[in-house]
């Protein structure tokens, strides 16, 4: 006989009576109040979403599209012409002043451009007119991928705004893509709270749909030293905010150490693990403490330096000091003859 399932009610209504005070309740099943009883905890709070927004969601992520958050779905409904969609011709879109993206990557615009032929234009850009123009305010890969691929046209969802407006669009609609980089998010942040949209970090992820320490990560990649930022403007998505904290962390105990933290962001443009740059660092000051410490120093009755010597991977290197003028070949005969006084203590040994 086939055993009739339970419902999901009834099932939490006996669990419920299981962990009541009375242990007679829920028959021979019920569990004594003397013993440990399962807790039901809260359902999860927020936004709901069904089954088929998430299957359009990921459906959106194989096609190249990033699903934006609801913010900017709201802020661009309460514009004019957000309701219609048409097809424009595509020469004659401009980018957007206010684009956030550094840079873009050739492989990924060509597979967004494959995807584009196969199933067609998942959703529309935006955009704006600018006299017989038109301004790109979101939609900059799926442009790019239109043109790279042929198409004289693309749907596009034209709205009346200014340029208040029209900047807000942009950081909304681009912070939303999933390849953006965390540097570029950072910049995203950093203007939201210049141009005032919002004030605080928390105001920030309100904004952005997104998590207060996401913000709060992201932007100390802009507390970095301005050097290390030019070669993220350069390639910014070179390393992240976890890396970024490694780096901070490492310059407040060593802050004449900027030089190595660039080195290593050289060795990471050349396919080095971001994750090894903290052993990699302090091993560099270890091994500059072992050689100092295989420096000696002779110095005449003044005190002033005549000579020093270092010693590394077994041979010995012999500076002059400062102004110390002596012929190379007199210092090899002190050299040799002082070996020689110690050819039977290196033989005995």
């Amino acid at each position: 006989m086939v055993k009739k399932s339970t419902s999901d009610k009834d099932f939490i209504s006996q669990l419920r009576n299981r962990g009541g005070n009375n242990p007679n309740e829920g028959g021979s099943d019920s569990v004594s109040a003397a013993k440990p009883v399962m807790k039901l905890n809260l359902p999860p709070s927020g936004p709901k979403i069904s089954t088929d927004e998430l299957y359009e969601n990921e459906e959106k992520k194989e096609h190249g599209v990033e699903a934006p958050n609801a913010n900017i779905d709201t802020y661009v409904s309460t514009l004019s012409g957000a309701d219609a969609v048409r097809k424009i011709p595509i020469n004659l879109i401009e980018d957007s002043p206010y684009q956030p993206r550094l840079t873009y990557d050739p492989i990924g615009l060509d597979a967004l451009g494959e995807s584009l032929n196969a199933s067609g234009q998942v959703e529309a850009i935006t955009v704006r007119k600018k006299g017989d123009k038109y301004e790109l305010l979101g939609g900059h890969r799926r442009t790019r991928a239109a043109r790279n691929i042929g198409w004289g046209e693309i749907e596009a969802r034209i709205v009346d705004c200014d340029d208040n407006q029209a900047e807000k669009i942009a950081l909304l609609q681009n912070e939303a893509r999933v390849d953006l980089s965390e540097y570029e998010r950072a910049k995203v942040y950093q203007r939201a709270q210049e141009r005032g949209f919002a004030n605080t970090q928390t105001e920030i992820a309100k904004m952005f749909g997104c998590h207060q320490s996401t913000v709060s990560n992201c932007l100390k990649l802009l507390t970095l030293p301005q050097e290390i930022r030019i070669r993220l403007e350069d390639k910014p998505s070179l390393f992240g905010s976890k890396t970024a904290k490694v780096m901070l962390e490492l310059l407040n105990e060593h802050p004449s150490e900027l030089p190595l933290i660039l080195e290593f962001i050289g060795r990471l443009e050349n396919d080095a693990e971001a994750s090894s740059l903290k052993q990699w660092f302090l091993g560099k000051i270890a091994s500059r403490a072992r050689r100092k410490k295989d420096k000696a120093i002779v110095t005449g009755k003044s005190g002033k330096t005549l000579f020093s010597t270092t010693v590394a991977n077994g041979k010995i290197q012999i500076t002059l000091g400062a102004g110390i003028s002596v012929d190379e070949d007199t210092v090899q005969r002190w050299i040799l003859a002082a070996l020689r006084e110690r050819v039977d203590q290196i033989e005995a040994s």
